[in-house]
């Protein structure tokens, strides 16, 4: 979980997002030698699948087409070679969007650096001429932004516990698609923040490097293998959660 995240970042600074992504993996795994460590949980990405036309299933093959998504990719290969030698069980979480706060309100996102949509919105909820940037309008998409699939991150967390409850009484690893196996485009959701927001003023600028047009989960192995259904699956509960968490944010 303490990987770079920034995939605009990740063009620019490559020596960091290697040596952090990848060899910070790397001597995680090497630390675990001769330990009692049977079971790990690693945090990758969807966007080790490049861009994809529709849902995407765990045998997809790999296609990372940004620097990002290739430390992931790399991530995950370390894992499946060190799995063999140090005799450990592995379960591959491929992120898709993770957006939202908990509703106990102790989780949220903190980072403003990684231009991620819903924290750009959060954000712009509390100003009084709240403006977004969407980065893209010409791609070959329905309405020419990006779609992404975008799971609450309480969702997620729970993901991980029935994850590690799954290689702990199967002792067999495995690779998952966390997602809820809707797409959204960037323009949906920055409609659905118009609605809270009537003034919200909308500017198009200049694609990002390293995004790819469409991606989203396709769920069928996921929901059978834990048997598990999402409590949060509504982007206006997701958005709401976020304007909440970033209110708290600033009232401290």
């Amino acid at each position: 979980m303490a990987a770079n995240l920034n995939v605009s970042e990740a063009e620019t600074k490559k020596i960091k997002y290697y040596k952090n992504n990848v060899t910070g993996t790397k001597n995680l795994l090497l630390a675990c030698k001769n330990s009692k460590v049977k079971t790990i949980i690693f945090s990758s990405s969807c966007s080790v699948y490049g861009s994809v036309k529709g849902s995407v299933n765990e045998q997809k093959k790999t296609n990372p087409e940004g620097y990002y998504a290739l430390t992931k990719f790399k991530g995950e290969e370390l894992i499946k070679n060190y799995s063999q030698k140090f005799n450990y069980n592995y379960g591959i979480l491929r992120y898709f969007n993770v957006a939202g706060a908990s509703p106990s309100g102790k989780n949220g996102e903190i980072e403003t650096s990684y231009g991620h949509l819903i924290k750009n919105i959060a954000i712009q909820s509390l100003k009084n001429k709240p403006v977004i940037n969407i980065f893209g309008n010409d791609y070959p998409t329905k309405d020419g932004t990006c779609i992404r699939d975008y799971i609450h991150v309480s969702d997620l967390a729970d993901i991980h516990v029935k994850g590690i409850e799954y290689l702990e009484k199967n002792n067999k690893s495995f690779t998952l698609n966390c997602g809820y196996g809707k797409g959204y485009s960037v323009l949906q959701i920055v409609k659905i923040f118009k609605n809270i927001k009537k003034n919200l003023k909308i500017i198009f600028s200049n694609k990002r490097p390293g995004d790819v047009a469409e991606v989203y989960a396709d769920t069928k192995k996921f929901k059978k293998l834990l048997k598990w259904k999402p409590k949060y699956n509504n982007m206006n509960k997701i958005i709401n959660s976020a304007i909440k968490w970033e209110k708290k944010l600033n009232s401290n």
